[in-house]
């Protein structure tokens, strides 16, 4: 190339991070580079010419290919291409005998008595698990994901040997105008395409693929690599559930709808995007990305690239600098008399809320069973007893335990035995005595002083909340206390 600067019908766009480098001259392996990239480079550049364009098989297959050497394993999945008229004799419509059409000629397999000669195009679809192909069916592009398994090899006649079989093939096809004809033409002729792989297609393993329609035939190479980008991603999914838990990695999410909004302008600039970079890598990082500004000689038309907003509402970009270090223009309304509260007491208040609220749920708590209780060793009731309270059946039974009780707590026990004897006189009506009036008259008086008990730490205790058990032992001026003995404490237990 010169080393003069040319003309040029555009500008890139000064920055310090790009140096233009119009006045060196570009070597003879360089000019080579660009020439075996100028195919990838000009997939790029046919979408700046308009929105509207259909994509082209160069386009397409540029970015799929970009797709599928980003895969953390390549080998999952194959992702074949064909040339323009290849392609029109394989997938359009013609007369029925598709067999001997030249398209077939040119991928039909050899067969000598020693083995099978196949097209290149089926080693990979052959070796992969899954299949990603696009075609284009009377101008229309339609993606077909398919899974290929081994089987025991079969020959049927001189010609159809298999031992490969599509176990779920979907076909993706997004513009419903001619669909079904589309469909019926692929299942026709799909079989006789993979027969001369030795790949056998069954009619009842090709389905559907749920996916939002179009209303354009210009759009679909669009959806088509929206939906190719979308099976990617899944299948990057496939491969880091298999190493994460290889035996529980199911293959149904593959085929599942695809659920999303088309956005055709957003297609086409990650199309551009896939292309300019696979071009990038191609020439090893020779070649770099720059921003043009086309003058009126390049014939660029602006309007024909404006996208269509999906959403009426512009929403602004959400950028804050230092002019925005001051602005306060975030405005909420507080009630009316409403006092400023300062931080400390918002906690003190939150501190006592929760407070609150752990009193109520303990107040709110179960009681312990008695069988969860622990015994305790000086009775301790929530009501004053009076003599109902005491059963005597109890007592009688404790009478049998007599050789374990200890002295004291023996002659305690005489005493309410006693006491039940004598309060064995029949119950008569309510204007009788009652039974406390009973065992007061027929209970000789004792002597309201009592030598106190070693204090312990029950007796140290306030006692004015104890119910009285015995209110004829213990003659004291309240009624409602008393201090307790060892005939208590042992009393005490057996009611528990």
């Amino acid at each position: 190339m010169p080393s003069a600067q040319p003309t040029c019908a555009a500008r890139v766009i000064r920055s310090k991070f790009v140096q233009s480098g119009w006045g060196a001259t570009l070597s003879k392996e360089t000019n080579d580079m660009v020439s075996r990239v100028k195919p990838d480079a000009e997939g790029m550049y046919q979408l700046q010419i308009a929105r509207d364009r259909p994509i082209s098989a160069t386009t397409l297959r540029s970015a799929l290919f970009w797709e599928h050497r980003h895969l953390i394993q390549q080998s999952i999945v194959s992702t074949p291409a064909v040339d323009d008229e290849l392609e029109l004799e394989l997938f359009s419509e013609y007369p029925e005998q598709i067999q001997s059409r030249a398209g077939f000629e040119h991928i039909k397999k050899q067969r000598t008595p020693e083995s099978i000669k196949m097209h290149p195009i089926f080693k990979p679809i052959r070796d992969r698990e899954f299949t990603l192909w696009n075609v284009r069916v009377d101008g229309v592009w339609v993606t077909l994901f398919f899974r290929v398994e081994p089987k025991p090899m079969q020959i049927l006649g001189d010609s159809q040997v298999f031992d490969r079989e599509v176990t779920r093939l979907a076909i993706i096809d997004s513009l419903p105008k001619d669909q079904d004809v589309r469909r019926k033409l692929l299942e026709a002729r799909l079989p006789a395409v993979l027969g001369e792989g030795c790949i056998y297609l069954p009619p009842t393993s090709i389905g559907g693929f749920e996916i939002e329609e179009t209303t354009h035939e210009w759009s679909t190479g669009h959806v088509a690599y929206a939906a190719s980008r979308e099976i990617f991603r899944r299948l990057k999914v496939l491969l880091h559930r298999r190493q994460s838990q290889p035996h529980d990695a199911s293959i149904d999410f593959l085929w599942s709808k695809f659920e999303e909004n088309h956005d055709v302008d957003a297609y086409r600039q990650l199309i551009m995007a896939a292309c300019a970079n696979r071009t990038i890598e191609n020439t090893n990082y020779n070649v770099r990305i720059a921003l043009e500004v086309p003058s009126e000689k390049s014939n660029h038309v602006p309007s024909a690239l404006q996208h269509v907003r999906l959403d009426p509402e512009i929403v602004p970009d959400e950028l804050y600098t230092k002019i925005h270090y001051t602005t306060r223009n975030v405005v909420i309304p507080l009630p009316n008399g409403h006092t400023p509260t300062s931080i400390d007491e918002i906690v003190a208040r939150e501190q006592s809320e929760d407070s609150d609220s752990e009193m109520s749920d303990a107040d709110d708590s179960e009681p312990e069973s008695p069988a969860a209780k622990p015994k305790q060793k000086s009775p301790v009731l929530e009501k004053p007893a009076t003599e109902d309270d005491v059963d005597f059946e109890e007592l009688l039974a404790a009478e049998a335990m007599d050789d374990d009780i200890p002295e004291p707590a023996k002659q305690s026990s005489n005493e309410f035995i006693q006491l039940k004897r004598t309060l064995s006189i029949e119950e008569s009506d309510s204007d009788q005595p009652s039974k406390k009036q009973k065992i007061e008259e027929e209970t000789p008086t004792k002597s309201s002083t009592q030598t106190p008990l070693t204090p312990g730490r029950e007796q140290k205790e306030d006692v004015t909340e104890f119910a009285v058990i015995d209110s004829i032992e213990h003659d004291s001026s309240s009624p409602d206390t008393y201090e307790p003995t060892l005939g208590d404490e042992m009393k005490s237990d057996d009611l528990e």
